[in-house]
């Protein structure tokens, strides 16, 4: 494809588009690009467990605060990385979520080639 800064499968990024799968967004109508991260449900109970936990065995439950404890660190811990990252494009319309995928590496090079784009047409 001419002018192609990125190009994988159904998305790709040329000095004057953005394509992800059926959509697409004319660089010219793209203020700026972010990355937003989101976690898992269960990254966020296991921040609960861990404070029930540690509430629960300062209040003398002993062992059971204590797994409970454990559990919820374990739940943050191996969630920790495990979130998806949401590029968004600010348009004339508001801020649009274009893609999203566990994969933070794509994402970071999707918006390079957006960023690099914006920067060609100035």
């Amino acid at each position: 494809m001419e002018g192609s800064l990125f190009s994988s499968g159904t998305i790709s990024v040329t000095q004057t588009m953005a394509v992800f799968g059926n959509t697409s967004y004319p660089i010219a109508n793209v203020g700026a690009v972010s990355i937003e991260q989101s976690q898992s449900p269960l990254f966020r109970l296991g921040f609960v467990l861990l404070g029930g936990g540690a509430i629960s065995w300062m209040f003398g439950s002993g062992i059971n605060g204590t797994v409970i404890a454990a559990i919820g660190a374990v739940l943050i811990w191996y969630f920790s990385d495990k979130g998806k990252a949401k590029l968004m494009l600010r348009t004339s319309s508001g801020n649009q979520q274009a893609f999203e995928s566990s994969d933070s590496g794509q994402v970071k090079q999707i918006k390079s080639a957006i960023e690099q784009a914006i920067a060609m047409r100035g």
